[in-house]
């Protein structure tokens, strides 16, 4: 027969986490539109633009002429 041996060790200390406590960020409801100047690709259609480096649909005007399905 063989006999099983149990250990009974105790269980290791483990420091307790710290919980970030939540804050409260404001939002703004409507995004910033950028009217200033129109988007300009660096390269391709979808490259950012080559003024601010933020992608065409931060802007409100663009270059791009799109063609439609018609």
């Amino acid at each position: 027969m063989m006999a099983e041996k149990v250990i009974s060790e105790p269980w290791p200390k483990v420091k307790p986490t710290r919980v970030a406590r939540s804050t409260s960020v404001d939002h703004d409801e409507t995004p910033s539109i950028i009217t200033d100047h129109k988007f300009s690709p660096m390269g391709a259609w979808y490259t950012r633009c080559r003024h601010c480096r933020l992608a065409e649909a931060a802007h409100a005007h663009t270059e791009i002429q799109y063609y439609g399905d018609e």
